[in-house]
């Protein structure tokens, strides 16, 4: 997946697709991975969720970049704005804008409604994509 998001420039669940990941070029970019654990962050863990990436250029140059959390952990909880982002990117192929609207509602009023609406409208998400993607992502 890492190898696939790299060369996407983007993580998401075209990502996570067993195609995807063994494309020609995320198996190529994979050959080239090592993977080393680091003490530090697993000793953070499941409190903080951490990563380094460092890539060396066949020019001998070196590239480093550690991320300390993410949007949406602990830390650094994901806004109300944010996750109805991320929930339109992620259920757009199988929910009209109506349905994801009827069941963005449903969760803002969760407490004074029966659960019953909420999981109604659930059932009526298609289990398979059919409606045309145009979501960028999130970034």
């Amino acid at each position: 997946m890492i190898a696939a998001a790299l060369l996407d420039d983007e993580v998401g669940p075209d990502q996570l697709e067993q195609s995807r990941v063994q494309a020609a070029d995320a198996q190529t970019l994979l050959s080239k991975v090592v993977i080393r654990p680091d003490d530090a962050f697993t000793a953070k863990y499941p409190h903080e969720l951490n990563t380094r990436i460092t890539i060396k250029t066949k020019d001998d140059r070196t590239f480093d970049r550690e991320q300390v959390g993410y949007e949406g952990g602990l830390g650094n909880p994901m806004s109300w704005e944010r996750t109805v982002e991320k929930f339109n990117w992620l259920s757009e192929p199988f929910a009209d804008a109506a349905l994801r609207h009827d069941i963005i509602e449903a969760v803002v009023k969760i407490d004074e409604r029966p659960i019953a609406d909420l999981m109604g409208l659930l059932g009526k998400v298609n289990p398979k994509a059919v409606y045309p993607a145009s979501h960028p992502g999130i970034q």
